[in-house]
Parts: structure tokens; sequence; C-alpha cells
């Protein structure tokens, strides 16, 4: 008799199900294991081999899976040039962006009046007490906040 899957259907339509072999045949414990790991009584000779189900073949999807994250990179980037293909979350830094003496970067302020010092183009202030919470952004063209979503 042919190899079964382990979850005992027909087609393997079980969670992460790999092969083992029929009951009818002899009992050899090396081959069963190969059955089980590799999908086959024989190793494959490459990962272009690998058959499925097996548990060699869901290890080769999470090592897809993984290749694939890192080819998205960590999310950010470092680079003179601004990125022309964003993904979403993604943070680039400026690299030529320079500062002189007493130069202040955006950051966010969470509080229920408006910020009064510190104000550079950019700064988020996050209004406290608001259900759903406001948000604002300084611009320093008009020296005023704006509503975020107004």
């Amino acid at each position: 008799m042919a190899n079964k899957n382990i979850d005992n259907t027909d087609n393997g339509t079980g969670v992460f199900n790999t092969k083992v072999p029929g009951m009818d045949e002899a009992a050899d414990i090396q081959e069963a294991l190969r059955i089980y790991h590799y999908g086959s009584k024989t190793p494959p000779a490459s990962e272009a081999d690998i058959v499925r189900p097996s548990l060699v073949g869901h290890i080769k999807d999470i090592k897809t899976d993984i290749a694939a994250i890192n080819a998205k990179g960590i999310g950010s980037t470092y680079t003179a040039n601004e990125p022309s293909s964003i993904i979403d979350g993604m943070i680039w830094v400026d690299s030529d962006l320079t500062g002189g003496n007493g130069i202040q970067f955006a950051t966010s302020q969470y509080q229920t009046a408006a910020p009064t010092t510190g104000l550079v183009n950019g700064l988020i202030w996050i209004k406290k007490g608001t259900s759903p919470l406001e948000m604002w952004v300084y611009d320093s063209s008009t020296t005023a906040f704006v509503k975020v979503g107004a």
C-alpha cells in the first residue's frame, strides 16, 4: 500500500499534514521516519525536489516566509535620497540633513493644552482627554496647530 496522510484523510486536508507508511507495510523505522520527514522513502536531492506534504516541506515554507520578510527590510532606511517605493510603516531618515545651532526636531507631546514652547514644524500634539483622541500638527508657516483629519 502507498504512503498515507498522517491526518487519516484521503487528500491530506489536516493542519500541517505529512506522510506515514501504510499500516499494511513492513515495519522499518528508518524508512518510516524518512516518509514522515521528507514525504517519501527517498530524501530529496535538492530543495527543488522537496515534496508536500512533509515536515521538510513545512520547514521550507517557513524558510520562504522568513526570506520574504527579510527582503522587506527592517522598515526604515537611512539614505540621502527619498525612497521611491514605500511600504506601510516605513521610516526614512535623511542622511543629508544638517542642523544648525538651536535646531529642534519634531516630536510628539501628549497633554491637555496646546504646547507653547519648543514649537517646530511637524510637532505632533495629541490632545489628552479627548475621545477619540485628537491629533494636531504644528505648521510653522502659519504658526498654528492643524487638526489631523480636519
